[in-house]
């Protein structure tokens, strides 16, 4: 496959979602053109990690022409998270490097149904260094970026009394919005809030701390950190 750098870069103006089903998504990519002369067709890349496109419209049949700025990849699980990226084509099959990626946000944290104290902390997946905004229903909770690995974290305040009705929270970034998650606002404190904020301070003072289990990661970002001492700290204190 031959590539090239004499290609202008192409940048995804918009990110729709279409609607959902029960089992699978379809999402429709558009994109502005590219300024360079000799495009012939464009080819659409996504995979589940940010920067690693193992499919493509070319993949499935599919022949995108110069004039169309769009493609709906359809059959995604509602499960993942997905990564987009574009290329322009020439006629020998010469192609631009990627443009821009853009993904679905998701919200890995908390999870859909669970109960979480007033002040929450939330966080996720984006396109890598892009701006996410966190909502409950139309009022906007707080804004973050993106790291490089395209993960996020938001903090915020739950303008919402404790009880059984839940609130809806949704990420969105780069015009996409993800999945909402359904939460119970809770004003509880946990009993193991402090011992869980002690463990986690110890192992950012590189103690191994007696006890440690994947339940400390409150915010589910893989680690043990500053972020799930301050979160178990916040509950236990009720802010």
């Amino acid at each position: 496959m031959k590539s090239s750098r004499h290609f202008t870069l192409i940048c995804f103006s918009m990110f729709f979602l279409s609607p959902l089903t029960a089992a699978a998504a379809d999402i429709t990519l558009s994109w502005q053109p590219s300024l360079s002369a000799g495009v012939d067709h464009y080819v659409v890349y996504w995979g589940t990690s940010p920067g690693d496109y193992p499919f493509s419209s070319r993949d499935k049949g599919d022949r995108i022409s110069a004039d169309t700025t769009s493609y709906t990849v359809t059959g995604l699980s509602e499960s993942l998270s997905y990564h987009f990226a574009v290329k322009a084509v020439s006629a020998d099959g010469t192609e631009s490097l990627f443009s821009n990626e853009a993904a679905r946000p998701s919200i890995t944290f908390p999870a859909t149904g669970s109960s979480v104290p007033v002040r929450i902390n939330v966080s996720g997946t984006a396109a890598a260094r892009s701006a996410v905004h966190l909502y409950s229903g139309a009022m906007l909770l707080g804004t973050g970026t993106a790291t490089d690995k395209g993960l996020w974290s938001i903090s915020a305040n739950l303008d919402a009394p404790s009880g059984t009705t839940p609130v809806q929270l949704t990420a969105v970034s780069t015009g996409a919005a993800s999945f909402p998650v359904a939460v119970y606002p809770s004003a509880e404190i946990e009993p193991s809030d402090l011992s869980t904020a002690i463990r986690a301070l110890q192992v950012v003072t590189g103690i191994e701390p007696a006890g440690l289990s994947a339940a400390d990661d409150l915010n589910q970002d893989g680690y043990i950190g500053l972020q799930d001492a301050v979160y178990a700290l916040r509950n236990a204190s009720g802010i």
